[in-house]
């Protein structure tokens, strides 16, 4: 994983590569950052933090080009126990969780989340939809349950959504 020689202690982005979302670096664990600042009712520097559990690289930086063309900050974590860490760390105004990933899988994330994080938003995406799985997944606490491949409107619609304005 590449590291950014910029990283900081207290975990604020690099102005070399965490500004520019064209560009990868591997925070935290995380496999890319990208800090877009807008301002919207809360104040003039809120930031849209989302926070993503995926299965690769390739998954992660197809999932992020449309939030950051959308203004949207987000890290994306590959381990279930890193991506929990990252919800306490980061307080995101909402969450995408891969139902079926190695180890811990997304209904245990979804659980540990609805029981630490209680009205975080969360939304679920899933490439092995079932009627069981959905039906878990929203009793569970999901907001939107969404099926791969996932059209980029249909993700950032149930994004907006969760977040509400």
């Amino acid at each position: 994983m590449v590291q950014c020689a910029s990283r900081r202690a207290d975990r604020t982005p690099c102005a070399s590569c965490c500004h520019n979302p064209s560009i990868s670096t591997g925070h935290g664990g995380a496999l890319s950052d990208a800090s877009v600042v807008e301002t919207d009712s809360r104040g003039p520097a809120y930031r849209r933090w989302l926070l993503s559990w995926t299965t690769t690289r390739t998954c992660a930086e197809a999932f992020e080009r449309p939030l950051r063309s959308a203004g949207i900050s987000v890290r994306t974590f590959v381990s279930g126990t890193t991506f929990l860490h990252a919800v306490r760390a980061y307080k995101p105004d909402c969450v995408v969780v891969d139902l079926h990933m190695p180890g811990i899988d997304g209904f245990e994330v979804l659980l540990r989340l609805a029981r630490d994080h209680a009205g975080l938003p969360v939304i679920v995406m899933t490439g092995h939809d079932t009627p069981e799985s959905r039906s878990r997944a929203l009793a569970g606490g999901a907001r939107s349950y969404l099926c791969k491949p996932i059209d980029d409107e249909v993700l950032l619609t149930a994004i907006s959504a969760a977040i509400g304005p």
